[in-house]
């Protein structure tokens, strides 16, 4: 078929497939919008593939670009690559920062976590500033290092320890994801941070547990009820 005879039968109305190449087919819908479509056969399965809309650049594809795209794809499948269940395969989010990644990773957070709000806090503080714009796959250790420094030389060796066990979880992440081959938080241990944490003995007095409930009236969204209740 060409171009013409293309147009006369979309013009036609009919509803149906028309075959235009190898394997290479003009479908008109019941809406009569008209697609390309491609039949092959892969593992001894036969399958078809939607190509495109038919039109013009850049919303549709002509007849010759159609017969392009219909070659690169045979050609792909010739190698054994289904394009079918590549297309499925590819319904992920994009994820090209930290902060995509982070976005996802916080996600899974707020479902097993009873106070993600923490999570959220320090990496959205101490950790995106210093690598969320930051392609996923072009963070290193001294990227680590220097949050984990940074927190540390404002005087919050327990937020730099939070902060590096964070990094790694959101590298692991990013790891099940595929996104990156090795997870640039590993190599770093609580000494890197902020240090092995003691629990404290002392005893703060009633003056002191007044102050500190008038702090945590003022700031609702950290001491929730639940907090209260522990």
């Amino acid at each position: 078929m060409n171009d013409a005879q293309l147009k006369a039968t979309l013009k036609s109305g009919k509803v149906g497939k028309y075959k235009v190449d190898t394997g290479l087919y003009f479908r008109i819908t019941e809406q009569q919008s008209a697609f390309w479509v491609l039949r092959y056969s892969i593992n001894a399965k036969r399958r078809e593939i939607t190509l495109g809309r038919y039109g013009k650049p850049p919303t549709g594809l002509t007849l010759s670009e159609a017969r392009l795209k219909a070659l690169e794809t045979r050609a792909q499948i010739k190698q054994g690559t289904d394009p079918l269940a590549e297309r499925k395969r590819n319904q992920l989010p994009q994820f090209n920062t930290v902060n995509d990644v982070a976005q996802d990773w916080l996600k899974e957070c707020e479902r097993h976590l009873k106070n993600p709000q923490i999570p959220h806090r320090v990496y959205h503080k101490d950790i995106s500033p210093y690598i969320g714009e930051l392609a996923v796959d072009k963070v290193n250790s001294r990227d680590i290092l220097q949050i984990i420094r940074a927190i540390n030389g404002s005087g919050r060796p327990s937020i730099a320890n939070d902060a590096l066990s964070y990094c790694k979880q959101l590298f692991n992440h990013a790891l099940k994801l595929d996104l990156i081959v090795s997870n640039p938080a590993t190599p770093f241990k609580d000494k890197d941070a902020g240090g092995t944490e003691s629990s404290r003995t002392r005893i703060l007095s009633l003056e002191e547990v007044k102050i500190v409930f008038e702090v945590f009236d003022k700031r609702p969204d950290v001491m929730t009820r639940e907090n209260y209740m522990v």
